[in-house]
């Protein structure tokens, strides 16, 4: 696992998953990438930055 995350690059990747959550018509996608952008705001939070 990388010691440091890329914070501009996660804030994206979570942008576009949640653009695409909007845009979900079927209730299966949408619990789907709902749960995405949950892990990866979730990783984002539990995994310690370190200089």
């Amino acid at each position: 696992m990388r010691s440091q995350l890329n914070t501009p690059f996660m804030v994206q990747e979570i942008r576009v998953l949640q653009a695409k959550l909007d845009a979900a018509g079927d209730d299966d996608e949408q619990r789907a990438l709902g749960e995405d952008v949950t892990g990866k705001a979730r990783m984002h939070q539990l995994v310690p930055f370190r200089h």
